[in-house]
């Protein structure tokens, strides 16, 4: 299933060295571009694309729909990794929830898993405000 115009912005993309910028598609077009991109770096032996949303909320319905979409449209199943932010301050007496100190040590050790079997997620999906934040360094989280 591809469309012309899914595989021309593709193309396009590849010729650019430089970030991408998506606005003005619905979101259910943006995860089946997503998609497809995906599917076509996973061919190449590519690295995972880092998709940065403007909160936690977007970060989830994207990788909902990609799930959804990505099983849908491509042979394989897309995989999908999200990187959530922390809820609370730093200096907040109260620790971040279970879940998303789960979620992100997992992001994290599967991009830093040593081994050579290793699968990479084909996208990893974050917010701004969770990019930005301070996480455990590589050597540390191997150990």
């Amino acid at each position: 299933m591809g469309s012309s115009r899914i595989r021309s912005i593709l193309r396009s993309v590849q010729d650019l060295n430089e970030p991408v910028h998506v606005h003005g598609a619905s979101p259910s077009a943006r995860a089946l571009i997503l998609a497809r991109w995906a599917a076509e770096r996973r061919k190449e032996g590519g690295s995972p694309l880092v998709v940065i949303c403007a909160d936690d909320d977007a970060v989830t319905d994207l990788a909902s729909d990609l799930e959804t979409l990505g099983a849908a449209a491509e042979d394989t199943p897309i995989r999908v990794s999200t990187l959530p932010t922390w809820e609370q301050s730093p200096y907040s007496p109260i620790a971040p929830s279970i879940r998303s100190r789960f979620a992100r040590v997992s992001t994290l050790s599967t991009l830093c898993a040593a081994s050579p079997d290793r699968t990479f997620p084909d996208i990893i999906i974050t917010s701004l405000a969770a990019a930005c934040q301070a996480t455990l360094p590589p050597s540390l989280l191997q150990n």
